[in-house]
């Protein structure tokens, strides 16, 4: 009729308005005429059920019959008895799975309950416990040697003590002592002496070596200019010309010769042609 759409829609706002006692919400009616279904066509129902925010199942008429609020439900059941059964779900089928679920889960716990104990039982006969074992033991009783030894050590140390009293006094130390403190100052004092030797006859090796070296270049000189070679030096510095990129025209050179010297004026400046 028309009046079953706006009643509808105010029990749908009503539960909503608290959902929190709602799984879902059936809208359901049984079989009947066309004209008796034509409600759930009704297109403000169809858009509260379509906006619902909790769960909608659709179980209008029966399964021949189709209304716009079953395509716009959550879900839809070809009749009332089918969505409380969509709803509710078949209690033997659920509580058969549910304890099928529950007996695999004991079955599993209790396997790797199993597997574990297993496994410890194995990890308690490996030989590298064993060995470990063993090593701690070891440990142990090198501990307790040294503890033993660290007792005992005052008493080495009095012993060797009285020992080292009985053979050697503070006089004969004293004597050693005085002996080693003479013998290293003489070995000091004959080190020094040695050196300074070493350094005088050094420095007098180098001023002959020296005087041998000037006479040696003095008369190598002289041979050279007794030969007709001359010493060309620059007139102001004295410094000897070994090239013609040294002068220029007009500098005024001193020119050595076997006997004397005698200045000279540079005219002209030719270099060798594998200088140029």
């Amino acid at each position: 009729s028309d009046a079953a759409p706006p009643l509808i829609i105010e029990a749908l706002e009503r539960a909503q308005a608290d959902p929190r006692p709602f799984d879902l919400l059936i809208v359901a009616r049984g079989g009947g005429s066309i004209e008796d279904l034509w409600c759930f066509n009704d297109e403000s129902l169809v858009r509260a059920i379509a906006n619902c925010t909790i769960p909608v199942v659709s179980g209008v008429g029966h399964e021949i019959d189709f209304t716009i609020c079953d395509f716009v439900a959550d879900v839809r059941a070809p009749t009332p008895t089918a969505a409380m059964e969509i709803a509710t779900g078949y209690w033997p089928v659920v509580l058969g799975e549910f304890e099928r679920i529950s007996a695999a889960a004991l079955d599993f716990a209790d396997r790797r309950l199993r597997t574990l104990e297993t496994d410890f039982a194995r990890l308690a006969d490996l030989r590298a416990v064993r060995a470990i074992t063993a090593r701690i033991e070891d440990s142990e009783r090198t501990l307790d040697d040294a503890v033993s030894a660290a007792e005992a050590l005052p008493l080495k140390i009095e012993a060797l003590s009285a020992e080292s009293s009985r053979t050697l006094d503070h006089r004969t130390i004293g004597a050693v002592l005085a002996k080693i403190s003479s013998g290293a100052e003489e070995v000091t004092l004959a080190a020094q002496e040695a050196v300074r030797a070493t350094h005088d006859k050094l420095a007098a090796l180098e001023s002959a070596v020296k005087e041998r070296r000037a006479e040696v270049g003095a008369s190598d000189l002289e041979r050279q200019l007794k030969r007709g070679f001359s010493v060309v030096t620059k007139a102001a510095s004295d410094e000897a010309i070994t090239g013609a990129d040294e002068v220029a025209a007009g500098d005024e050179v001193s020119v050595r010769a076997h006997r004397g010297r005698y200045a000279a004026i540079v005219s002209d400046v030719k270099q060798k042609e594998s200088d140029i």
